[in-house]
């Protein structure tokens, strides 16, 4: 399956020099400039380790979207351009972040048998600390969110962004399809 992520000129540099990424949460330039996140990354990693039962230290934060209930790819890098686009009000702030770090983004193929715990975007939003109850979404349907994530489950948002959001254990030189330009999410 093809999965879309973003990185820092940094990680394309240590996949280029010894052929892998692993992420590490403790080195995120993210989790350092928003600390608040580090407890809901935390809990992404800690279930995607339950899960696939594995000892990673960070995940690969990547980009798909559903069609119905189905998990599918962006077919290419116009399909993710146009999503992003339709999607900024939800992905600006994240976007506007990657864009001051000279990212770039990656079209990977990833096959290895893995749970990636999918999650709609709105609804990983909805879990960001501190949450609040925020119309469309009860406490009811935040618990269901945080145990389906828990779990390993992926399960229809009650407001879908249709913007998929996948975790990955690495990125290896062998599963970058292309590097392409980061663009500007008004044009």
């Amino acid at each position: 399956m093809k999965y879309w992520t973003i990185q820092s000129k940094e990680v394309l540099n240590k996949i280029e020099s010894e052929g892998i990424y692993y992420p590490n949460i403790e080195r995120s330039n993210y989790i350092s400039k928003n600390v608040e996140l580090e407890q809901l990354y935390t809990f992404i990693l800690d279930s995607f380790n339950s899960v696939n039962k594995c000892k990673c230290s960070g995940l690969v934060f990547s980009f798909l979207t559903q069609d119905s209930n189905k998990i599918v790819s962006y077919e290419n890098i116009t399909s993710f351009h146009n999503a992003m686009i339709k999607g900024k009000d939800i992905v600006n702030p994240l976007w506007n972040e990657l864009l001051t770090n000279e990212c770039k983004i990656l079209e990977l193929e990833f096959d290895e048998e893995i749970n990636p715990i999918y999650i709609d975007f709105n609804d990983f939003q909805i879990i960001m600390p501190p949450i609040y109850e925020i119309q469309p979404y009860k406490e009811t349907d935040i618990k269901k969110i945080i145990t389906n994530v828990r779990k390993g489950v992926f399960s229809q948002s009650i407001f879908p962004s249709k913007i998929i959001q996948g975790h990955l254990p690495y990125i290896k030189t062998e599963n970058i399809l292309n590097t392409h330009e980061l663009f500007l999410l008004n044009k």
